[in-house]
């Protein structure tokens, strides 16, 4: 426009001037266009804020015209940092005024747990003529989703019934309650039902006594998880820290599904202290506390539990989640002493950490001081290695151990 314009005048040729000013004016008016209609577009992005490990989430983004002119080429530009992939790019070729259109695309967590970022949503916007763009970068409040573990499957590697066992008569002792199980007999008082009456043992005592029932026993479960810096092995979602945090995950649905109550103790760069409570509700915090953990503690975990220690109650059980096969026993031995003075008792997993070392003289030749320990304080402990695939069965020296090895 601007050649032709110049060249109308040094020519002195009135047509081709009349031409550069008709394409000036058109590409003025175009970016006008162009320009208004990028402000009117509104955006709104609709994304689940729970996801778990290698789910798949459908991202939903509306674009609205809210103009009264039309939009031509809209391309929005989408990112999800827990796909470790490149951002998802959309084309709209119109949009009419007072329209909207839906733009869906799914993406995978296949960066494991944690708190992912949503955006910032980009957007590129065209004129009407093609040669002008305008891009906008949008902050939308739907910004970040939660990325809980998934559980190890407790059954398939052979610590359900572990957990089942350790468990066993670890319940409240038994109070009166609407169970069915019958607890003993008792003197009847005025405005009692009549249906609980014994009428045989009224008879004999000569007095009108009734049935009192057992309520459930269910355990109160804390579960204290190890995630001190210095004692991180390995990388990603395969060191011991992540299978720590996903078999704590595991034992949180075990016990929902079995009605007990859980809690948690942990200090992974801030520290978490959740009391043990049931429910739906209480296995969201749960998982939501385990996404948020990273392996950044400061805090031994023997420290962390003499910390803890007031939470422990009568008829209470410490499910402790070692991330290492070896452990200093002194401190160990205190801190579990702590607990058991308040009536708590002890349950153990040890996550066998030694095939994540890279020196020589950690390998599993080394005794396993962990296991030890918690065998001479009578704590029933289980290793947790060989399932999970850490050890290759084809490394002699690694080998991992037989499940009576231990012992």
């Amino acid at each position: 426009g601007l050649f032709t314009g110049l060249l109308g005048v040094l020519l002195r040729n009135p047509q081709l001037t009349a031409l550069g000013e008709a394409i000036g004016v058109a590409l003025g008016v175009s970016y006008l266009i162009g320009r208004v209609s990028a402000a009117s577009l509104v955006f709104e992005r609709r994304a689940p804020r729970q996801a778990c490990e290698d789910d798949w989430i459908a991202v939903e983004i509306l674009v609205h015209n809210r103009g009264r002119l039309p939009v031509w080429r809209i391309e929005v530009k989408d990112r999800f940092t827990a796909d470790a992939l490149f951002e998802r790019v959309d084309l709209l070729w119109g949009l009419a005024p007072g329209k909207s259109r839906r733009l869906v695309f799914e993406r995978p967590c296949a960066r494991g747990r944690g708190v992912f970022a949503l955006g910032p949503l980009e957007v590129s916007i065209s004129d009407p003529l093609g040669v002008f763009r305008f891009a906008r970068q949008i902050e939308l409040p739907e910004s970040q989703v939660v990325v809980w573990p998934v559980a190890l499957p407790l059954e398939s590697m052979g610590l359900a019934r572990f957990f089942a066992q350790a468990l066993a008569g670890e319940g409240e002792r038994p109070r009166p309650g609407a169970g069915v199980q019958p607890l003993g007999l008792r003197e009847h008082r005025a405005g009692q039902p009549l249906q609980r009456i014994h009428w045989r043992a009224s008879a004999r005592l000569g007095r009108l006594v009734l049935t009192e029932r057992e309520s459930p026993a269910l355990a109160r479960l804390i579960v204290a998880l190890d995630l001190e810096r210095g004692r991180l092995r390995g990388v990603g979602r395969r060191s011991n820290v992540e299978l720590s945090i996903r078999l704590a995950a595991a034992i949180l649905e075990s016990s929902v599904k079995s009605g007990h109550s859980c809690g948690l103790v942990a200090d992974g760069k801030s520290p978490w202290a959740l009391p043990a409570l049931g429910g739906p509700t209480q296995r969201a915090v749960f998982l939501d506390a385990l996404a948020h953990v990273v392996p950044q503690g400061e805090t031994p975990i023997t420290t962390l539990l003499q910390r803890s220690a007031t939470l422990a109650q009568p008829g209470s059980c410490l499910v402790l989640v070692l991330s290492h096969w070896f452990v200093e026993a002194g401190p160990l031995v205190d801190a579990l002493a702590a607990w058991r003075a308040r009536g708590a008792s002890v349950v153990a997993f040890v996550v066998d950490d030694r095939a994540l070392m890279a020196h020589e003289w950690a390998a599993p030749t080394a005794p396993d001081a962990a296991l030890e320990v918690l065998a001479q304080l009578g704590v029933p402990a289980h290793p947790v290695a060989e399932a999970l695939g850490l050890i290759s069965e084809d490394d002699e020296r690694v080998r991992p151990l037989a499940s009576g090895e231990a012992a």
